[in-house]
């Protein structure tokens, strides 16, 4: 099988079995010695496909041939144990995005609106002594784009992104434990 026509079969793929998701957590931040905590708010592009786990070979197969992303193995309470695969940095969901986005049919809409919100964190994150950072989309400006990205991206799931709680306040209670 030849580039363009992985591309196509992982877009096939993908378009049946896969997920475009911009996942968001608040993790509980960190301390310094002096007490003072500091959260901050983690979005995460992702491209995940997920099958029983005797399919487990064809997400390897995807993962040699992209380069790009990690399986996991998923047993949920007695349920069939699944396999996942899914990109794990931005830069390969932009990857996978631009691949499949030519050859995509009824997820079309949802990697477009995936793969610039992935661009968007590529432009606003941040470089200390040569390392990148987490979290260099820190305003409420950016979190807010970022919110509605994501609920652009899967809309019948917008329910279930209301369990975090990303209003307004709370997005500005975590931004207020940044000040120094």
């Amino acid at each position: 099988m030849n580039n363009k026509e992985f591309w196509i079969w992982l877009a096939g793929f993908i378009d049946g079995d896969g997920c475009f998701c911009l996942n968001c957590s608040i993790p509980r931040g960190y301390t310094r010695k002096d007490g003072y905590t500091r959260k901050y708010i983690v979005f995460a592009p992702t491209v995940s496909i997920k099958l029983r786990d005797y399919d487990a070979s064809t997400l390897d197969y995807i993962q040699q041939q992209s380069g790009c992303g990690r399986r996991y193995a998923a047993n949920r309470d007695g349920h069939t144990p699944e396999a996942i695969w899914q990109t794990v940095t931005y830069r390969e969901a932009i990857k996978i995005c631009k691949g499949v986005l030519p050859y995509l049919i009824p997820k079309r809409q949802s990697c477009e609106v995936l793969l610039k919100a992935a661009k968007f964190i590529e432009e606003n994150s941040r470089r200390r002594n040569g390392n990148w950072q987490k979290g260099g989309y820190q305003n409420l400006e950016r979190i807010q784009k970022l919110r509605e990205l994501r609920e652009q991206i899967n809309p019948n799931r917008s329910q279930n992104y209301k369990r975090l709680n990303l209003s307004d306040e709370r997005i500005e209670d975590v931004l207020a434990t940044q000040r120094f």
